[in-house]
């Protein structure tokens, strides 16, 4: 996106100065949250029959949204923290979609109120 930005920048009728400042500043910005995103360590959701799992720390308040393909887990641990996970459609596919909605429907226990 931030290649896409600094061609867009060059394209623009913005001063070519302003232009080549604007293109730079786009790619760099780019280039590192690429940098950083590839650096950010994978993480392991595992679902049992004794209930799930997030890097070996065991879940509680497990919730499920769908936004059309996309699902987002929110879900906190032993210790109180709250995480948060996303699936986009190319990293979850429809059998892969049906299992974490099934499992989730089946682990989740309701927050008291």
């Amino acid at each position: 996106m931030g290649m896409l930005a600094s061609i867009g920048a060059l394209a623009s009728d913005l001063p070519v100065a302003w232009a080549v400042g604007v293109g730079t500043v786009a790619a760099t910005a780019g280039v590192l949250q690429a940098r950083r995103e590839a650096r950010r360590a994978h993480r392991a959701l595992a679902i049992d029959s004794g209930g799930m799992t997030l890097d070996g720390r065991p879940l509680r308040q497990v919730t499920l949204h769908w936004r059309g393909p996309l699902a987002f887990l929110w879900a906190r641990d032993q210790a109180g923290r709250v995480h948060r996970l996303a699936w986009w459609p190319d990293t979850l596919d429809a059998a892969g979609r049906r299992a974490l909605r099934l499992a989730v429907a089946t682990h989740s226990r309701p927050t008291p109120t």
